[in-house]
């Protein structure tokens, strides 16, 4: 029962920040958010437009 490999998370200092914890959330934090319902308790998850809002400041 071995995990299989997975893909680095991308360098933040070639991708840039945003795009890292974007790629970082979508591929750890949303797969958690599905499995325990937590959309249903508190918020949907985040959306592209919401990163995009974020890298502006």
């Amino acid at each position: 029962m071995c995990k299989p490999d997975e893909k680095p998370l991308p360098d933040p200092a070639i991708v840039g920040a945003m795009e890292a914890l974007k790629s970082a959330y979508e591929r750890k934090v949303i797969p958690s958010e599905k499995r325990y319902l937590y959309s249903e308790f508190d918020t949907p998850p985040l959306r592209d437009q919401e990163f995009m809002v974020c890298s502006q400041f």
